[in-house]
């Protein structure tokens, strides 16, 4: 009974929730056995998905992400179980574009680099778990 009654708890919060930046509507189009969220997307005025997050199973915010007619568009945001970022990279219509930024579990920067065209371009940084450049990598 009372993963029933948390599961509407949150279901009812969630769905009730509206207050994003230009008046979003947000829905839980999946669910963890317990009950928490696993996948949500955020829907504009047209029922259009423009956002999307998943969670692991205790909770912590997996990933997130814009969308743009159900491609990858904007920054997107990865995160490691323990809550700390993993990579940030931004997208043009399902394409990689701009920079890319990839971190270590211990929060540290693991590799910084940049994308044209879905392909890495430019220099790219790598670094290892202390923060020290290890390499570094022309790409035309």
């Amino acid at each position: 009974m009372k993963i029933l009654t948390k599961f509407i708890f949150v279901f009812i919060t969630i769905i009730s929730f509206t207050g994003c930046k230009k008046d979003l509507t947000q829905v839980i189009e999946e669910f963890y056995p317990d009950g928490n969220p696993k996948i949500v997307y955020y829907l504009d005025k047209n029922n259009n998905k423009v956002k999307v997050e998943e969670y692991y199973p205790n909770g912590k915010l997996k990933y997130v992400g814009g969308l743009n007619n159900g491609l990858r568009h904007g920054i997107w945001k990865y995160y490691h179980p323990n809550g700390k970022l993993w990579s940030e990279g931004e997208y043009n219509n399902g394409t990689r574009e701009g920079k890319s930024l990839v971190y270590f579990e211990n929060g540290n920067l693991r590799i910084k680099g940049s994308y044209k065209g879905g392909k890495p371009y430019g220099k790219w940084y790598f670094y290892d778990e202390n923060g020290k450049l290890i390499e570094t990598k022309d790409f035309h």
